[in-house]
């Protein structure tokens, strides 16, 4: 559980760096280029989690 906590936590304080950094820069480029990014994280964390999930069931 605790693991989840800090993988939600991490990917917060991720999203709120690139966050500040599209707010901040404001290039539509970069903005472009950060969503995706973003969107590719948040893709791997949910397979991750979800991954986890089914694994730990089987044992």
């Amino acid at each position: 559980m605790l693991d989840k906590v800090l993988a939600l936590m991490s990917m917060t304080c991720f999203i709120g760096f690139i966050g500040i950094l599209i707010v901040y820069v404001k290039e539509p480029d970069l903005i472009i280029i950060c969503l995706i990014v973003i969107a590719m994280a948040v893709f791997d964390f949910v397979q991750l989690t979800r991954k986890k999930q089914k694994t730990n069931l089987n044992k």
